[in-house]
């Protein structure tokens, strides 16, 4: 198997895996709780990097939540739809999701088939850095700026507001001024490229949106500025749902 096809298909493998544990243990929230459930004698996650794409995988269909902790683990949460998700249609439109559930295998096989996914990520000769290397090239996918869509429209009245919001707080200017220096310096500089591009890679999106806002959105929290922030960073979401569906990857 070339490395481009392992990439491809490999991270599904543990992401079914994460859903499955999520979908049938008690409790089950963290990265270590989701071993547990398996009870395996070998490591079942035992390559970051995949993990990583794993979790995308699953944010990217809606239906699971990471809340991040200062000392605490990462807890991996499931929402509303995720049960009806778990063998629907949608569910079924990824072929090793439909084979698991149309074919009714066992966990057990599963495990099995992860068990190769962790001896050829070594045989392939993987390493952190060229697996990012290697799936951060959709980052640099560029996107079409249509500034007459509805959804570009409410990108700039929200991503307005938040920064009318950040600018006129005079608590978070006195308390952390070099934060908010960083987001409005960042915001303004997308503002900008809306305004003046025809297309943004999804990297820019992220470097210059979606990570700012995520810091005034977890330093303000449910105040003004906080609010608007998260409404602006929503109709980001929002905006790049409706051209591809790499979007909800960056949801923190």
């Amino acid at each position: 198997m070339e490395k481009s096809e392992y990439i491809e298909k490999a991270p599904y493998y543990y992401a079914l895996a994460i859903a499955v544990a999520l979908r049938n243990g008690e409790n089950v929230k963290t990265q270590r709780e989701i071993e547990q459930y398996f009870a395996s004698v070998r490591t079942v996650f035992a390559h970051a990097p995949l993990f990583r794409e794993a979790i995308a995988i699953l944010k990217k269909h809606n239906n699971i939540i990471i809340v991040h902790d200062d000392f605490g683990p990462n807890v991996i949460d499931t929402n509303d739809s995720f049960l009806s998700w778990f063998g629907s249609k949608q569910f079924n439109e990824v072929p090793l999701f439909k084979k698991f559930n149309v074919m009714k295998l066992s966990q057990n096989w599963l495990l099995n088939a992860i068990n190769e996914v962790n001896k050829q990520y070594i045989s392939l000769g993987f390493s952190s850095a060229d697996f990012q290397e290697a799936i951060v090239e959709t980052d640099w996918e560029p996107i079409p700026i249509d500034r007459e869509s509805p959804e570009v429209e409410k990108v700039e009245t929200e991503l307005d507001a938040a920064i009318e919001a950040i600018e006129g707080d005079n608590g978070y200017a006195v308390h952390h001024p070099a934060e908010r220096d960083y987001a409005l310096s960042q915001l303004k500089q997308f503002r900008k490229m809306l305004k003046t591009e025809a297309q943004i890679a999804l990297l820019y999106v992220k470097n210059f949106a979606i990570d700012p806002l995520n810091r005034v959105i977890k330093r303000m929290g449910e105040a003004a500025t906080g609010m608007a922030a998260a409404a602006a960073r929503q109709a980001i979401v929002g905006w790049l749902k409706s051209l591809i569906g790499k979007a909800a990857d960056w949801i923190s």
